[in-house]
């Protein structure tokens, strides 16, 4: 079951930021390094890929036994080929470049638990690939990860009364310690063994980090968006930050999808149909076509009340999303409830009842489902 924690917004950017920032980071000596890698995360967000991957070779060169490099390479890869799933071409290289980051990050660690640079360099790791797995639905894989990254999450609440940047680890770790594991019980075997977290906490957190961090915005708006939408059941909230986020990675097609999806959620038909309209052509990616033909299927169903044609672009977006397994049950769950009001509509019930279950055994969250 997909339980995606929000998409791109991938946690290891956030670090690598940071890493940057810190007061004690090697990088911050060399205002050249520092440069890049601000624009190298620009870059990436925006998917402008080469100009990415000749700042990833600048630091390979300069810094090859670190493991921030190999951190930044693994955030190319990422959005290179989102989404990225289990056996795909690239996921090999993926796991293994983030592996290599977090093991060098691991090995420092032993040697100095007070480097700030390399504390954050191996939680960006470490978050990188408990996203894919989580993802994916990996949820071993992530049972297995989660407590060797304990340790230094629990270290970067040494650094909030420095930087506002750092509140955004906090925030994360307040609000989804206790939030994560009420939506998905699967994982609370694991977090019996971490200190109680608080929601409340977590938000205001967050929202500081989103308003007063000097990089970390994006990263907040982002999960702030998540959170509204997902755990808080409140859309408006929602779709304000997710807008800020599209205004600012115009050419980020999945932060689009998820603006539009919320603005769909948010009643704002109008606004997601003109954001849709202006979505460059994805051909080449079948995960993009999913998302946009089941986002015009609900506008479809929605303003121009065009049940035929709302029919046939969520089965086209379900047969596209299916190859993507739990990555894309997302989209699918969307389509599923479609169907159903559709089936309603035209007094079919049984069809009906069968896709709205099938909806709700796609999803961890029934209450995005586009219904009035």
């Amino acid at each position: 079951m997909k339980t995606h924690i929000k998409k791109s917004y991938t946690i290891a950017v956030l670090f690598i930021l940071m890493i940057a920032y810190s007061a004690d980071a090697q990088l911050l000596q060399d205002p050249e390094t520092y440069a890049k890698i601000k624009a190298g995360v620009d870059h990436i967000y925006d998917l402008e890929f080469d100009e990415a991957e000749s700042i990833y070779h600048y630091l390979q060169s300069r810094y090859p036994n670190h493991s921030i490099p190999y951190l930044f390479k693994g955030l190319i890869i990422y959005w290179q080929n989102f989404p990225i799933i289990p056996g795909s071409p690239n996921s090999n290289i993926f796991v293994k470049t983030l592996e290599k980051s977090y093991n060098l990050a691991k090995q420092r660690y032993k040697t100095d638990e007070n480097d700030a640079e390399n504390l954050l360099s191996g939680i960006g790791a470490a978050g990188l690939l408990l996203l894919y797995f989580a993802d994916n639905g990996m949820a071993r894989s992530v049972i297995s990860l989660a407590p060797e990254t304990y340790k230094f999450v629990m270290r970067s609440f040494e650094f909030t009364d420095v930087y506002y940047d750092f509140y955004f680890i906090t925030g994360l770790y307040n609000y989804y310690r206790e939030a994560y594991p009420e939506e998905h019980p699967i994982y609370r075997p694991v977090t019996v063994f971490f200190p109680h977290g608080d929601k409340k906490l977590g938000l205001k957190q967050l929202k500081l980090a989103s308003d007063s961090s000097l990089f970390l915005k994006a990263e907040s708006n982002s999960f702030l968006a998540g959170i509204y939408q997902n755990f808080e059941s409140k859309p408006a909230t929602a779709w304000h930050y997710s807008k800020k986020l599209t205004l600012r990675y115009r050419k980020n097609t999945e932060f689009r999808t998820d603006y539009i999806r919320d603005l769909l959620i948010s009643k704002n038909y109008t606004e997601a149909e003109k954001m849709l309209e202006k979505m460059p052509n994805p051909s080449g990616n079948s995960y993009l076509q999913a998302q946009v033909d089941i986002l015009n299927g609900i506008i479809n169903e929605k303003i121009y009340r065009n049940d035929k044609n709302a029919k046939k672009l969520y089965w086209s977006g379900i047969r596209k999303a299916e190859a993507y397994k739990d990555f894309g049950h997302e989209y699918m769950a969307y389509a599923y409830f479609g169907l159903s009001r559709i089936s309603k509509r035209a007094d079919d019930f049984k069809q009906m009842k069968k896709y709205r279950k099938t909806a709700r055994n796609l999803t961890n969250y029934e209450h995005v489902n586009f219904d009035d």
